[in-house]
């Protein structure tokens, strides 16, 4: 009796076993697992498991002196790009340098020109500069001036001869303080900080002065400039505080190199500056 009992289900268990039933359905790890190759499994096993990569840092911005030496002997094709222009305006562009120290990915910042066909011809004499090579890319970013923000002149006597005048400014502007705070200033910045920053960066604006001194050996006189530092030290707006030095495309190439200037965060909000340059070539 035991043994007839027992007999349906052995039968029954050996039909379950021939595919009478759904195998088993695996896990993700182990599917994974039996597609890998045996060859990726010793590579594993010698070198341990892949790492997910590293997404590569921001690209590090050139030195501002960089893009001054750049520029040199391309000032008539930027200046041909002011035709039409009428009273100061500016163009912000910021651009990507590859290894072998070719411009690409141009883009304009910030404009306050209307007419496209100068923010066009900007693009394209910046697309034609050239860098030095380096090791990896970089970034650049330069803000040209066309016509800068003009003080209104004072009146003055006009007996005295033009060495006399240039004599008289010379020496007032020696006597003048270097930088000053606006008293309608909200921020604040320790003027000793702002000097420091604008010392530091002579070597941006000094071709200034020796492209004027190639059109005039005897150019000497102030560059005054009135500017606004924000909240996050970069300067915002450049105009002219009353110079007097005679050629007015150096003023505005001094006042293209503030912009890239850069200054200690203030307190308070923006700080509006005044500052004098002394050019005098002895």
């Amino acid at each position: 009796m035991l043994r007839s009992r027992l007999l349906p289900t052995v039968m029954a268990l050996a039909v379950l076993g021939c595919g009478g039933a759904e195998p088993v359905a695996k896990g993700p790890v182990e599917a994974a697992r039996e597609e890998r190759s045996v060859e990726e499994v010793r590579t594993e096993k010698r070198r341990g498991p892949k790492r997910a990569k590293r997404p590569h840092a921001p690209a590090k911005e050139i030195d501002p002196t960089e893009v001054v030496f750049a520029l040199r002997g391309h000032e008539a094709d930027f200046e041909a790009c002011r035709t039409g222009v009428e009273g100061p305006a500016l163009i912000q562009v910021a651009w990507h340098i590859d290894r072998d120290g070719a411009v690409e990915d141009i883009e304009i910042r910030r404009s306050t020109v209307d007419d496209a066909r100068v923010e066009r011809c900007v693009v394209e004499q910046v697309g034609a500069l050239r860098f030095n090579r380096a090791p990896d890319a970089r970034t650049a970013r330069w803000t040209f001036v066309f016509g800068l923000e003009r003080a209104t002149p004072s009146k003055k006597k006009a007996s005295r001869s033009k060495k006399k005048k240039q004599k008289k400014r010379r020496r007032s502007a020696r006597a003048e303080r270097g930088v000053a705070i606006e008293p309608s200033s909200p921020g604040w910045l320790e003027p000793g900080a702002i000097d420091d920053v604008v010392q530091s960066g002579y070597r941006l604006y000094a071709h200034c002065y020796r492209d004027g001194l190639a059109r005039d050996p005897a150019l000497g006189g102030a560059v005054r400039l009135r500017f606004v530092i924000g909240p996050d030290g970069s300067v915002q707006h450049v105009r002219d505080g009353g110079s007097d030095l005679p050629d007015l495309r150096v003023i505005d190439c001094v006042a293209q190199t503030f912009f890239a200037l850069r200054f200690p965060r203030p307190e308070r909000g923006r700080v509006h500056v005044l500052y004098r340059l002394v050019f005098d070539a002895g």
